[in-house]
Parts: C-alpha cells; structure tokens; sequence
C-alpha cells in the first residue's frame, strides 16, 4: 500500500483516489457510506475517484480519516 501523506506540502490526492476506489472494488465499502462518515458529498468523493478533483485539504484529511478508520475495522 503506498503512503496517502508522501507528499510534503499535505496529502498526496491521487494515491487517496486510488484507495478509495480499492476500498469500493475489493471491501465493498461504497461512496455512499463514506460520505456519510466524512459529510462530503458522494459525489464529490465520485469525482475525486473518477475524474481527478482536487479537493480542499481538510476535505482530504477527512477522507483519509474514514479510509485509516475501514481499515482498522477490516484488520480486526
């Protein structure tokens, strides 16, 4: 799994992206729920998968937030 934060100047987007799209495709874990747990829309979390979107940096701190959060609960 590559590192979500590698880049200095805050989080690196596109590997979040990548993430967030694996969490979907092999955890079944779906946007819809994301956006639930981080109040972001699901169709912002969609664009930032799918097209590219940059998002604001909090935005992303809250994205990687639930993604560290699923995968504490699928190590268990």
């Amino acid at each position: 799994m590559a590192n979500l934060t590698d880049n200095p100047n805050g989080i690196n987007q596109e590997e979040l992206a990548k993430e967030l799209q694996r969490l979907r495709d092999v955890e079944g874990v779906t946007f819809a729920a994301i956006a639930n747990k981080t109040g972001i829309s699901r169709s912002a979390i969609s664009q930032l998968v799918n097209q590219g979107l940059r998002v604001k940096s909090e935005h992303a701190q809250k994205l990687l937030d639930a993604v560290a959060a699923v995968r504490n609960a699928f190590s268990r």
